[in-house]
């Protein structure tokens, strides 16, 4: 079976409604410090193995933060519902969102405590791994959530894929999305390979909730029950919702409707890792929904964004803007293969 691309593009609009609420989007999910460590290449099995350091960079990430920092950067209005601590770790993620023009009134403060922290190691080939420090107790409770009136500010509730493993429990995201829903906001939800693997069941009852759905291949396959990228798009399909992207990583993203499917290529970037392209791809696509444009002009300034965040050393160290996104869309696509 073959991704057949529609002679037609995938057409969805913000409605109407909703289009001139203050803020773009509110983000829910995970929020930290990330320390980035660049090094010569990865152990060799067997262990006792000595790899260089070439660099190491505090910045911030989290998938919910990093969606809502590139918003803000690219001219949005944009806030993060996440816990956050006043420890030295929580500085560095306040420093940023401050840095980001973000709206930090959504934040669900807990004094006295340190904050997350994440090691991501990078390699020269673009490739990462990760190790993390959660602490458990910054929690987003069912009272700390928005009331219906303040959703109502929002054209966007934006879920992470990590909420409900790290920040949060099921019935609090489930709640989240019933408000903000109650209040005319759309919905969108980005999966994460975690959540797929642990809870593809929750993830799906997820999804079928949200009008906007991202995932990448092996999100897709994992929660549509697929055994090929074509049937993990045709699943997703059948779930009926009003958007569906598939992020297929150098190979291009598929966006599709009901009735349409269109395909964005990648673009032509000196790759330093891929930390947070999609956080980055999702956060120009809804930005620029929430702008009125077409959804295939949104999914190329996703794809456009995504490139441009890989051109620094984690998520949010690539300070790029509207303007460079119009840049790199003008030079053209990369060729996929």
């Amino acid at each position: 079976m073959k991704i057949v691309i529609s002679s037609n593009p995938p057409e969805f609009k913000i409605p109407g409604q909703v289009v001139n609420r203050p803020v773009d989007v509110i983000a829910l999910g995970s929020l930290l410090m990330e320390r980035i460590v660049q090094i010569d290449g990865w152990p060799m099995p067997g262990g006792q193995d000595t790899i260089p350091i070439q660099k190491v960079t505090d910045t911030a990430g989290g998938c919910a933060m990093n969606v809502a920092c590139f918003i803000g950067r690219m001219g949005g209005r944009a806030a993060v519902l996440s816990p956050i601590g006043d420890g030295d770790y929580a500085k560095t993620a306040r420093k940023e969102l401050i840095r980001s023009r973000v709206d930090l009134s959504y934040l669900i403060e807990y004094p006295q405590k340190v904050g997350s922290m994440i090691m991501i190691l990078t390699n020269p080939d673009g490739g990462w791994a990760a190790l993390d420090y959660v602490d458990t107790e910054l929690r987003i409770r069912m009272i700390d959530l928005p009331n219906v009136k303040k959703f109502s500010n929002s054209k966007v509730l934006h879920v992470d894929g990590f909420s409900f493993l790290t920040v949060s429990d099921e019935d609090v995201v489930l709640e989240a999305v019933r408000r903000a829903k109650q209040a005319g906001c759309l919905v969108s939800v980005d999966a994460s390979v975690p959540a797929a693997k642990k809870k593809p069941a929750f993830l799906k009852r997820l999804f079928q909730e949200a009008n906007i759905l991202f995932a990448n291949q092996f999100e897709a396959m994992a929660v549509s029950g697929a055994n090929s990228l074509e049937e993990a798009v045709q699943g997703l399909r059948e779930m009926q919702r009003e958007v569906c992207v598939v992020k297929a990583g150098i190979d291009g993203s598929y966006i599709f409707t009901q009735t349409e499917t269109g395909f964005v290529p990648t673009y032509q970037v000196e790759v330093v890792d891929t930390v947070a392209a999609g956080d980055a791809y999702v956060a120009a696509t809804l930005l620029g929904l929430c702008r009125g444009m077409p959804l295939m002009q949104a999914a190329k300034r996703g794809s456009a964004a995504g490139g441009l965040a890989c051109l620094g050393h984690g998520s949010l160290s690539s300070f790029f803007t509207d303007a460079e996104i119009d840049q790199l869309i003008r030079r053209g696509f990369k060729h996929n293969g």
